[in-house]
């Protein structure tokens, strides 16, 4: 006879059963949830982005394409990439996702 009650041994065999007739239970993987969440959260846009660079002693139109969901977004996004750009605005935008 066992001294001490595992409660780990008990559970295990709760859940892992041969004789059960229902599937094992799968144990969840935090990464593969959150890669297929964003994968299936497309950018609907592909924005153009122009901005001011400062090269030799003046200032030079730069720009940068940015996916994402709406202008703010990729104003937003296109400072946190180019941040030693001013005066970012939208050039252009590409609808990527026609319905």
């Amino acid at each position: 006879m066992k001294d001490n009650f595992d409660v780990y041994d008990w559970k295990r065999g709760e859940y892992h059963s041969e004789d059960s007739t229902s599937t094992p239970l799968k144990e969840f993987d935090l990464h593969e949830w959150n890669k297929n969440r964003y994968l299936n959260e497309t950018p609907e846009n592909e924005y153009t982005v122009q901005f001011w660079v400062y090269r030799n002693d003046d200032y030079d139109d730069d720009y940068i394409n940015i996916k994402a969901n709406s202008e703010e977004e990729a104003l937003a996004k296109a400072k946190e990439q180019k941040y030693k750009g001013k005066d970012f605005k939208i050039f252009k935008s590409n609808l990527t996702n026609k319905n």
